[in-house]
């Protein structure tokens, strides 16, 4: 699964999911993507995402 929000990659990796790649964005080569294994637990801790509130 390709995420491409840097703190929403913190949190996975905060939460024991590792990076599997980096690479450039397709849509702006000044940012990165960072691959993870698409796995239920992923999703899971993807939902438990804290939501700042504006």
């Amino acid at each position: 699964m390709i995420i491409r929000s840097l703190s929403m990659t913190n949190w996975l990796c905060r939460n024991g999911h590792e990076i599997l790649k980096v690479s450039d964005s397709e849509i702006d080569p000044r940012f990165k993507v960072f691959l993870f294994q698409d796995t239920a637990a992923l999703h899971n801790t993807m939902k438990q995402f804290p939501k700042k509130e504006v």
